[in-house]
């Protein structure tokens, strides 16, 4: 190995590199790379009948194109995947999913599918949109663990939280 190489680079088998899926239950998941390198997993939740796509990489958002099968029923786009007929038959389903997250895909009997993933290097845009939110999560946290679940007072908040746009008479 060469110096700064780490032989876990990529976690072992079952497991994941950053916090796991969340908020989907499933009992079977699938690498999407052959090299099994734990960037995408495809998650199945087989009494469901549900998919759902997660992304365990920091630093590249996954779109992912699904070709379904003619002979599959009742399906239903999860979350924020879009699903369109296709003259020819079957249907086309598609989504984008970003670091750390798990993103629902389809509801419904599956019959044979083909899919496709183009991983994307996060842009800058993405990253200070990102940053923002965090910034204001935190603010918001700070701001409930300070006044409960009132809102505060406007005579507690601060001209930054009132946007410096005082009346003056």
């Amino acid at each position: 190995m060469g110096r700064g190489q780490s032989k876990d680079r990529f976690p072992k088998e079952g497991d994941f590199f950053l916090e796991g899926p969340q908020n989907f239950a499933y009992d079977t998941r699938k690498p999407v790379f052959a090299r099994h390198n734990g960037l995408l997993f495809r998650l199945i939740n087989s009494p469901e009948r549900q998919w759902a796509y997660y992304n365990d990489t920091k630093k590249y958002e996954f779109h992912v194109t699904a070709t379904i099968g003619p002979q599959s029923t009742n399906l239903m786009a999860l979350g924020k995947t879009s699903l369109v007929e296709v003259p020819e038959g079957g249907w086309v389903a598609k989504t984008i999913v970003y670091p750390g997250l798990t993103e629902p895909f389809l509801q419904g009997n599956i019959v044979g599918f083909d899919s496709s993933v183009d991983a994307v290097l996060l842009t800058n845009e993405y990253k200070e949109k990102h940053r923002e939110e965090k910034k204001q999560a935190k603010k918001e946290a700070k701001r409930a663990a300070k006044y409960g679940d009132e809102p505060p007072r406007d005579d507690e908040r601060n001209d930054d939280e009132l946007g410096n746009a005082r009346e003056r008479n």
